[in-house]
């Protein structure tokens, strides 16, 4: 729409039919007010058209707001859908892995790590730590977010994290 006033600019242009206050009924008129009458008919038809000829246009941009919005919505939703199902196939094929260095445990180190896994998180020293962990073959850590902040290691995404420090490469 190109400096085409909106609906309410158009709204304020008042309705002068009422304003001849004369007779409103054409066959009681005089040829004068007759033809007053008729060019105010026009002139108020004229103006109807041309506030429909906004409206159209502006549920036309409006439509095409619409439509430019959904489709960028499918866009979102089948990149998104390919992101589960590649993170699907990498979490797979992790877990695959995993399944097979695991594949020479023996029935007793399974349970060893089944009973150990039913205790709470607990702080440690490095040497309880390595009394656990000696004499075991494979060893699986997964860890979440926060452990580099509880750990005293420095973050990648905090106000003080890495991703503020300058490096030489």
């Amino acid at each position: 729409m190109e400096n085409n006033p909106s609906l309410s600019e158009a709204d304020t242009n008042a309705d002068s039919s009422s304003e001849l206050g004369k007779e409103t009924d054409p066959d009681k008129m005089t040829e004068t007010e007759r033809e007053e009458w008729r060019q105010e008919v026009l002139r108020s038809v004229s103006e109807t058209m041309r506030k429909s000829k906004i409206v159209l246009e502006q549920a036309a941009e409006s439509r095409k707001r619409y439509e430019e919005s959904l489709d960028s919505s499918k866009q979102l939703e089948k990149k998104w859908k390919e992101f589960q199902d590649r993170f699907d196939q990498t979490m797979n094929k992790l877990c695959e892995k995993i399944a097979d260095s695991l594949q020479g445990t023996t029935n007793d180190s399974m349970q060893a790590i089944q009973e150990e896994s039913k205790f709470a998180p607990e702080i440690m020293t490095p040497a309880k730590a390595a009394d656990l962990l000696a004499g075991k073959k494979n060893i699986v850590i997964l860890t979440g977010a926060g452990l580099s902040v509880a750990s005293g290691i420095p973050t990648f995404r905090g106000n003080d994290g890495l991703w503020t420090k300058k490096y030489k490469y």
